[in-house]
């Protein structure tokens, strides 16, 4: 079957009044104008993560923590898989002319899930030291207890899961953290249309 695919230049959702809104089964992600995340789940029974728009990512650097975009464009990928959202912000303060580039994806076979990722780009003549990026970083309020999955290795084996208390901090390093074993959780996976084989390997 061959693979069909439809861009929409989504210029009418680029206002400061406007949102980009993102579904994925019960899970939906809204972008607002300045590229600030909510995420809802329409879930039976699911509470609100957060109550308003976050800025979950930044650029902090010696000159400026850069928070706030002005999403200018959004272009949408309709593709046999899934779909892909490219969203286009500015920062153009202090003769700086700094554009992210937001992509969003959701896959028909995995619903209630995005792929999220950011990169940048300098279009001005002026330096940018950056110390620090961060990424899809959101503070949840709830009365009900929040989960982290974080497959590290320890020679302690600990758990993978577990609950997100107060002043909860563990490293989630991936890598080889020992001689002889480490690496965490990797997996590869082998899909085909509909999903018939999956395929996972693992080692800790």
């Amino acid at each position: 079957m061959k693979n069909f695919f439809r861009i929409v230049a989504a210029g009418l959702l680029v206002c400061g009044c406007c949102n980009t809104v993102i579904e994925s089964g019960d899970l939906t992600l809204s972008v607002n104008g300045n590229m600030h995340y909510k995420v809802v789940s329409t879930a039976e029974g699911a509470g609100e993560y957060h109550s308003d728009f976050q800025a979950a990512d930044a650029l902090v650097a010696d000159e400026a923590v850069i928070d706030n975009w002005k999403l200018r464009d959004v272009k949408e990928c309709v593709c046999e898989e899934g779909k892909t959202y490219t969203l286009y912000g500015t920062w153009d303060e202090n003769g700086y002319d700094i554009e992210k580039i937001l992509t969003i994806k959701t896959l028909d076979e995995f619903e209630g899930m995005v792929l999220v990722s950011s990169s940048y780009v300098n279009h001005s003549d002026k330096i940018l030291t950056v110390k620090a990026l961060e990424s899809n970083k959101l503070n949840v309020t709830s009365d009900e207890t929040i989960w982290s999955f974080q497959p590290t290795s320890s020679s302690r084996r600990d758990d993978w899961i577990l609950p997100v208390e107060e002043s909860f901090y563990q490293k989630n390093y991936l890598g080889m953290n020992n001689t002889d074993y480490g690496g965490g959780y990797p997996y590869g996976n082998s899909l085909e249309t509909r999903r018939k084989h999956f395929h996972r390997s693992r080692r800790a």
